[in-house]
């Protein structure tokens, strides 16, 4: 028993009731958040924080100032594709505070120690299933609210089950490694989210070449056979999920037909938005938090359009800057090394959802507990 132990089983607690919405998850968000702004302080009093916080801190700053301007505004926000839902003016700040300030904690515990690879191996089964339990009660609620026959839906779950691949590098055994990895393909692939099938693609690829390129040379042969097997293993798997699920099948169909969830209808908007009526000031330095939900319908989905048009150009450039900070923090790294597998593969998936989703508002704890492992270990590693 540890604080780290008992602040990561909150955060899988949180994450199983906030799903179904129930009272406890409120009360356990506010004491996690008040454990999370503690340590936030203590890594910058005590600490020497790498290059990757430098871009973190900047954005951070960037998002606090226009959240709070939100806040003060008091203007009224809805999402009108979802029922003209109402959006409080607290949940813009929340939001990123909820996605982006766990790394500091997890950074000072990986620092002290008290997060290990081992430790990794044995949290990594409880976070597949609290995961598992958060994918199905989401799969029930939307059953019950279904106003239709049917059964399947999409679900975004999907993504934790992408933040959870990078994880997967921490287990040694090669065998339990495709298990696992087996697993996450299963579920991202029936919870039928398009950006992270295509992405959870990508990193698997990435995740398996790093497999077999680390084995001893003789072991090799075996690590292929069963990278092999995997990859047999994903087509079976996605082979019979489309001759026995209507819903894959048509999702596929109009993937391929460019389909887009009008998305399309969206990036118009903001685009048209930006250069035909936004002012020069508003192009400059955007038209405040949420500002995206006045132009179209829903949020942006692309952070890049979401950005520009609530934050302007100085918010284009603080996110490309938080990216370089990304980058270079993770190209510094061994490559021999487990951290820079993981850092890497974290960078992978949250960049190329910033293009059809939302990244930096939505960043799994599963992820930013693996940042900031990795970020501890490389500051002793340079100390």
């Amino acid at each position: 028993m540890n604080i780290c132990n008992i602040y990561i089983f909150c955060w899988c607690v949180f994450n199983v009731t906030f799903a179904t919405r129930n009272m406890i998850s409120r009360p356990l968000f506010v004491v996690i958040f008040i454990i999370t702004v503690y340590y936030v302080f203590r890594a910058y009093r005590d600490y020497k924080l790498p290059r990757y916080f430098h871009g973190l801190t900047a954005l951070l700053i960037l998002f606090t100032i226009y959240g709070i301007a939100l806040i003060l505004s008091g203007e009224l926000h809805f999402i009108e594709d979802a029922n003209n839902k109402f959006v409080g003016n607290e949940v813009y700040l929340i939001s990123v505070y909820k996605s982006l300030l766990p790394i500091y904690p997890f950074f000072v515990f990986s620092h002290r120690g008290t997060i290990t690879e081992k430790g990794f191996r044995r949290w990594l089964v409880v976070f597949i299933i609290a995961t598992v339990i958060t994918f199905y009660q989401t799969y029930q609620i939307m059953l019950m609210q279904s106003t239709t026959d049917r059964t399947e839906f999409v679900n975004n779950q999907g993504y934790v089950f992408l933040s959870l691949l990078p994880l997967t590098f921490f287990v040694q055994d090669k065998r339990w490694r495709y298990l696992l990895l087996a697993v996450i393909l299963f579920f991202t692939l029936i919870a039928m989210k398009r950006g992270a099938i295509i992405t959870g693609a990508l990193v698997m690829g990435w995740i398996l070449w790093r497999t077999v390129s680390d084995s001893k040379r003789s072991q090799r042969f075996v690590v292929l056979v069963g990278a092999f097997a995997l990859l047999l293993a994903g087509y079976l798997i996605v082979n019979y999920i489309y001759g026995t699920s209507d819903f894959f099948h048509t999702r596929l169909e109009s993937t391929l037909a460019g389909n887009s969830s009008e998305r399309d209808v969206i990036f118009a908007d903001m685009w048209n938005y930006y250069f035909h009526r936004a002012t020069q000031m508003q192009q400059l330095i955007g038209s405040g938090a949420n500002a995206t939900l006045d132009v179209s319908f829903n949020y942006a989905h692309n952070d890049w359009l979401e950005i520009l048009i609530n934050q302007g150009l100085l918010g284009i450039m603080i996110y490309m800057f938080y990216w370089l900070c990304f980058y270079k923090q993770w190209r510094r790294m061994p490559r021999h090394t487990t951290e820079y597998a993981v850092f890497g593969a974290i960078l992978i998936i949250y960049f190329l959802r910033t293009f059809f989703s939302m990244s930096y508002a939505d960043m799994s704890s599963y992820a930013t507990l693996a940042l900031g492992y990795c970020l501890g270990k490389e500051t002793l590693r340079t100390q």
